[in-house]
This record gives structure tokens, sequence and C-alpha cells, in this order.
């Protein structure tokens, strides 16, 4: 039994990592901000004693004593005589060192930090000096190791969230890796070789896994459907093969008796008339059956990937072989006076299979007689095409279905199979369109004129 691996939507996942990110920009932020505040302290200090600087002096005589004085935290003295020793000493008056007037000085005494501003004032001429003093134990942002921590800090704090992004495009960039290559595995594998799978176990946000499993049940599904369809296929070529069959007994029966038959001395006109026609009935049961037994065995050496002996070829003009099938089809369709519209607008020479080509356009023809509600079939001859025309007789009971964009099922028997298996055997293209009153068989021979030999056609019989 094995354990689930735990998921989560990439969607939740996102919101969750990027959120993380924001809050560390954000803290980072906040730190900055108060940084900014501590750090504006100084300008803070010194723009106030310049203020008190300015305020006191003037209000201040040389001898007056000031009130707002408060030793160790606001000193003020006029003069450099009256500045304390140790003032002096920071400032380094003594050693020579000048003095700049009006600017704040930071210095450090005795554990606390001192800002101290020589003020001249002009209209008195002496130097009026402002001392503050905090303690740097209290505010420790003003050490100046912390200084440096604090931006070291900053910086491996922001370098933190940068490499925590990357981690998660990385991580969302391999699971998409994953997904592509198991994708292309299935995709490019055969159907017979899919099988049911686990999911990669690497793939963790649900909707990939979903996905998957999607795809991989939408190609069993596709497999199933394959190997269904190969069953319909595999039980046409039985068909075909024990029709092929079954038809040999019967034709050899008939062409036994018709043998019998022509030889008798008793046979009248009317009757060799009829013999006639049961001769050539017999002959295309003969044909018939021939191509029945080679349309399965073209499949089955198709589906063993085998080599197929071709029909015999030959060469001929396609409007002579059409003269041909209207005489026939006037021959059996005596009784409607069928009226045929041949339109030739180029002369086909063809090098192919005449007996399967015979086949086909018989049965297309032969369908146009059958269902035609005037007795009129057009029939035009193209460069490349044959195109085959009658006016639907809707009253019929064989009609086709007056939705024109539904494929025509009618014929003679296997007639609509003959014709689709003998194109897709010669290389050949069948169009049939139906519209409400109309149907029109489209043949088209691109693959046999281009295979002409350079002969002289034969007669057709």
């Amino acid at each position: 039994m094995s354990i689930s691996q735990p998921t989560t939507t990439l969607h939740r996942y996102l919101n969750q990592r990027y959120f993380m990110i924001l809050f560390g920009l954000v803290i980072l932020f906040v730190l900055l901000v108060l940084f900014s505040r501590y750090q504006a302290m100084d300008d803070t200090t010194n723009y106030y004693m310049h203020y008190e600087a300015e305020v006191l002096s003037d209000h201040y005589q040389l001898s007056e004593p000031i009130v707002e004085y408060d030793l160790g935290v606001k000193e003020y003295y006029w003069g450099i005589e009256n500045l304390p020793q140790h003032y002096r000493d920071l400032l380094e008056i003594d050693q020579g060192k000048s003095l700049a007037l009006n600017e704040t000085y930071g210095l450090q005494y005795q554990g606390k930090f001192v800002y101290l501003l020589p003020y001249y004032h002009q209209a008195k001429g002496k130097v009026f000096f402002v001392v503050h003093i905090f303690d740097m134990e209290n505010d420790a942002l003003f050490y100046q190791n912390w200084h440096q921590l604090f931006i070291l800090s900053v910086f491996i704090l922001f370098v933190g969230v940068v490499c925590y992004s990357v981690h998660i495009n990385k991580n969302i960039t391999k699971q998409m890796q994953v997904f592509h290559h198991w994708i292309t595995e299935v995709a490019t594998s055969k159907l017979s070789d899919i099988k049911p799978q686990a999911v990669p176990e690497r793939l963790t946000f649900e909707e990939l896994t979903a996905s998957a499993k999607n795809l991989q049940n939408s190609l069993l599904a596709q497999r199933q459907l394959q190997f269904e369809q190969q069953k319909l296929i595999d039980r046409e070529k039985q068909f075909l093969s024990s029709l092929s069959h079954e038809l040999s007994t019967p034709i050899a029966i008939m062409s036994a008796g018709l043998t019998v038959l022509t030889g008798s001395k008793d046979i009248n006109a009317k009757d060799s008339k009829t013999l006639n026609k049961l001769k050539k009935a017999i002959q295309q049961m003969k044909q018939l059956r021939q191509v029945l037994l080679l349309l399965w065995r073209a499949e089955q050496a198709n589906k063993q990937d085998e080599p197929l002996q071709k029909i015999e070829k030959r060469l001929f003009f396609l409007d002579e072989l059409i003269e041909h099938l209207i005489v026939r089809c006037q021959s059996q369709f005596q009784q409607q006076e069928l009226a045929f519209i041949v339109d030739k607008k180029h002369q086909v020479k063809l090098f192919a299979p005449y007996e399967l080509l015979d086949m086909m356009l018989d049965n297309l023809l032969r369908n146009a007689c059958q269902y035609s509600s005037n007795n009129r079939v057009i029939i035009t001859l193209n460069t490349q095409s044959l195109v085959v025309e009658n006016e639907l007789d809707v009253t019929r009971e064989y009609h086709l279905s007056q939705e024109p964009t539904e494929a025509a099922n009618y014929g003679y028997g296997v007639g609509l199979v003959l014709v689709e298996k003998i194109a897709q055997y010669l290389g050949c293209q069948v169009k049939l369109t139906t519209s409400a009153h109309l149907f029109k068989a489209e043949v088209f021979f691109n693959s046999l004129i281009d295979d002409i030999m350079p002969t002289e056609p034969e007669e057709i019989a």
C-alpha cells in the first residue's frame, strides 16, 4: 500500500509563497523607515541646537545666567574661555586645532554622546556654545557598530527574499518540466503500448496531477475505441472474405448450367438472348467475387505490412468506358427510358486496373439510374475528374436523407462499400454530396493520370 503524496493547488502555493515574500518586503520597509527615523535624529538635533543658539544668544547677555541650563543634559557657555576643559580637550582647541563655527560636532565622552555647536553671534562678537548630551546606553542606534550591523542585516534579508523567490520559481519550473517530460513520453507512445500507470510522484500540484490523469484516461479511452474499431474492421474483412468464397459455388453451378444450355440445339432466338444476359450476369458475379477477394487480400497485406501483388493495369480512355457503362445501364433499365447527358469537357486517358474502375463506376451509374426522379443522369468529364449527378426521387423507399450534409448510404447491396474500398485501393478520391433533391458523386483520378504509360489505349470490347 503506497502512501499518498501530499498535494496542493498551484494557486494556493503561489499565494502562500508570494504572501511570504510580500511580508518580508514589508518588514524590510518598516526597518528602513525606523532606521531613517533614528538616523534623522541627528538632523533634528542639529536643527534644534541652531534654533536654541540663535534664540538664547539674542535673549541673554554675556554676564547673565541662562535659565535653560541643565547640567548633563543641556549646557550653554559664552566664549571659549568659559567652555569646560573636557570639552576643550574633545575639540582639541588647546592643541591649536581651529574651531569650525556654526557646525555641530558629534563627540563621545564618558559613555555619553555629546552634540556641541559653537554658534558665533555677530552683534555681540562672541561664540555661544550649545551642548546636548545623550546617554549612549539608552540609544544604541547611535553606535557605529550597530549601524554597520543593521545595514548588513538588511542586505542579508533582501538577499534572502530574492533567493526565496528564485527557489519558488525553480520549484514551479521543475514541476512543469516533470509534467512536460511525462506528457511528451505518453504522447509519443503508441496507443497499443499505453497502460494505466501512476502519475509521477514529483508532481505535487493538483492541477498537474489532475491534467495528467485526464490525459491518461483519454488515451486509454482512445485505445479502447481503437480496439473496438479494429474488431469492426476485422469483421468487415471476414465478411468480404466469406462473401467472396460463398459466391464461388453458385457461380460455378450457374456457369456449368449455362454451358449445358448453350450447347443445346433446342434454343430459339429469344432463349438465346436470355442466355446472353445470364452469361453477362455470371461474368459480373465472377468479377465481383474477384474484386472482393482482392480487397480482402489487400487489407490483410496492409495489416501485416506485407507487399501485395498489384492487379494488372491497362491503358484506356475514360469516355469509352463511360459509353460502355451507359449501354449496360440502358440494357438493364429498359423500362425507365433513361436519358444520359454526357458533357465531355476533356478526354481523359487512364492507366489503371480496368476491371476495378469498371465496377466502381458501374455502381455509381446504376445508383444514379435507380434513384433518378426524372430518369435523367448527367455525366461530366473534366480534366482530372468524373461527376455523376441525378435528381433524387424522395418518394421511393430507398431514398437518401434530405439533410444536405448527411452522407449517402444507398446502393446495390455492398455497392457503396465497394466504391469506397476500390477508390482507396486505386488511390483516387470519391466525394459524395447530397442536397434536398440532388445527388452528386465526384471521382478524382489524379494518381491514375500521373501514372500513364506512353502507349496507345486499348479498345474496349
